[in-house]
């Protein structure tokens, strides 16, 4: 598969996801405003090179929100099933992360 399929088998499996459900912690929902931004600066490069257009350089891996989501305690069944599709998520905007990387280091 070539890095430019790979890319775009990524983002399908991402965008069939959909965003995560808000929470009823604040610790949680703040984490999902720090997602939400993260989201949408890494759609807008996905974006961009799938549309033809040029990223330079390495993306962050998005380790430091895997690393805040395990501390956030979930309280409620509600606030779990978040913090599930969140992990959920959050892998698969990875998997972009590492696609894009791929498809830079070879077209950047």
């Amino acid at each position: 598969m070539s890095t430019s399929d790979a890319l775009r088998v990524a983002v399908a499996k991402w965008e069939g996801l959909g965003f995560p459900d808000h929470a009823d912690g604040e610790d949680l929902e703040a984490w999902l405003m720090d997602l939400l931004q993260t989201d949408g600066y890494i759609a807008g490069i996905a974006s961009t090179v799938l549309n033809g257009g040029h990223h330079h350089g390495r993306l962050d891996e998005q380790t430091s929100l895997s690393q805040r989501l395990a501390e956030i305690s979930a309280d409620t069944l509600h606030d779990q099933k978040v913090v599930a599709a969140s992990r959920e998520y959050l892998k698969a905007l990875r998997e972009v992360v590492a696609a894009l990387n791929a498809y830079t280091g070879r077209h950047g």
